[in-house]
C-alpha cells in the first residue's frame, strides 16, 4: 500500500496488511486571531453504517465537551459532506473554545475537518473556512 503525504510517499510491506490511517493533520493558518484546521481520521467500526457513524460521531459532542453550545450549521454545497457543518463552543480548561466541523466518509474511513479559534469566528473568516471545506475534493479509486 502506497501511501502519499505531501512531501513525498511511503510504501508498507505487504505483511503489514492491517495498517489503518488514523494520522492526524494540523494547519497552523495565518489569521487573526489564531485559527487551525485539524484533519483527522478514524475506521468506521465493522457492522456500523457510515451514516450512523457520522450522526453518533456529532452527537458525543454534546456529552463529551463541557458547556457545549451549538452556535450554527452551515450547509454545504460539496456532496461528500452528509451532514451540516456544525459551528459550536465549549469550555476547555484553558478558557473558552470555537470550533466548526465537518465530517464525511471515505471508503470505512471517517474524516474529520475542525478549524479552532480562541473566539468566535468573524463572518469572513467563517466563510473562509466553509470555502476550505468546499474545496475538498477524495481522491478517486484506481
Amino acid at each position: 500500500m502506497d501511501y502519499r503525504l505531501a512531501e513525498g510517499t511511503l510504501t508498507w510491506p505487504s505483511a503489514w496488511r492491517d495498517v489503518q490511517d488514523q494520522t492526524i493533520n494540523v494547519f497552523q493558518l495565518s489569521a487573526l486571531p489564531p485559527l487551525n484546521l485539524v484533519i483527522n481520521r478514524d475506521p468506521v467500526p465493522d457492522g456500523e453504517s457510515p451514516s450512523a457513524y457520522l450522526r453518533a460521531q456529532r452527537d458525543s459532542l454534546a456529552r463529551e465537551l463541557h458547556g457545549f453550545q451549538t452556535l450554527a450549521e452551515h450547509a454545504l454545497a460539496n456532496p461528500v459532506f452528509e451532514l451540516p457543518a456544525l459551528e459550536y463552543a465549549w469550555d476547555s480548561p484553558e478558557g473558552r473554545v470555537h470550533q466548526l466541523n465537518a465530517l464525511c466518509v471515505s471508503g470505512r474511513r471517517m474524516l474529520s475537518f475542525t478549524f479552532t479559534s480562541p473566539v468566535a469566528l468573524a463572518a469572513a473568516l467563517r466563510q473562509r473556512c466553509l470555502a476550505l471545506l468546499e474545496s475538498y475534493a477524495p481522491y478517486r479509486a484506481a
